[in-house]
């Protein structure tokens, strides 16, 4: 495994009983990388974030994850699910929400000290919600608890960020600034996220990881209608979201 190389797999095999999931998996994510993983339903994708974090153990095969095994490296790993187990009447707030991504890292006793309470105000700005810490977590939309989940993972100041469909619960300017937050991120760390939003491709994102059975590793400027055909067995569009295409798509309106 090379210096920069953050996540290796080899020939890497799962089943769920017997129901094979993955199958002859290579894949290699590098050092400052946002990569996004992609496909249809049951092709595998949380499956692979979750061999990635050590939750699951391969068939066969080899996953090596900084340097190490997953689970040696779990603690230099921020994860954000998709959903959270929530019990709307526990009485937390916003800010005690992210300080867990702390836990493992606070200091005497387990008490949260000012590097702790720093990590946290930093990581709540990163997501565009400094002045939530009192809100109760509760009360928060959809998408502003995401953003919280993804603080937490953040707060931990992880060497990689693993993100399970980040953004379907976020509104479209969310959306855009948590893609541009991305960029903010990559001298950090590294990031791979799980998406079914094929539709927003963002300059932020330089590696596709089309996940269907098996793996296929794709620029983000090889996405084609053709290729999402051949993933998702259906048409689909792409909008592109750069900055060149916004230019273009209001000169068009001109004309």
């Amino acid at each position: 495994m090379t210096q920069d190389c953050v996540v290796e797999i080899k020939d890497l095999w799962f089943s769920y009983r017997d129901d094979t999931v993955l199958k002859d998996v290579n894949l290699k994510i590098f050092a400052g990388e946002i990569a996004c993983i992609v496909g249809p339903n049951g092709g595998g994708k949380t499956t692979l974030l979750k061999l990635m974090l050590g939750l699951l153990a391969p068939d066969r095969g080899e996953i090596r994850v900084l340097g190490g095994s997953p689970a040696d490296a779990r603690t230099r790993i921020g994860y954000a699910p998709q959903h959270t187990n929530f019990d709307a009447k526990f009485p937390i707030n916003a800010l005690e929400v992210v300080l867990m991504g702390r836990l493992g890292k606070a200091g005497l006793l387990g008490r949260y000290g000012r590097e702790d309470r720093e990590a946290a105000a930093e990581s709540l700005a990163g997501v565009g919600l400094s002045g939530f810490e009192r809100k109760p977590f509760s009360e928060l939309s959809g998408g502003q608890r995401q953003r919280i989940l993804i603080a937490r993972a953040l707060a931990s100041k992880p060497s990689l960020l693993l993100l399970d469909e980040p953004t379907s619960s976020l509104d479209v300017a969310a959306e855009r600034e948590f893609y541009n937050s991305l960029t903010r991120m990559r001298d950090r760390m590294t990031v791979v996220m799980v998406s079914h939003d094929i539709g927003f491709v963002s300059e932020s994102v330089g590696k596709v990881i089309c996940v269907h059975n098996t793996v296929a590793v794709h620029p983000t400027a090889d996405l084609t209608g053709e290729l999402m055909l051949e993933l998702y067995g259906r048409d689909v569009r792409l909008i592109r979201h750069d900055h060149d295409c916004q230019r273009e798509c209001a000169e068009g309106d001109r004309e």
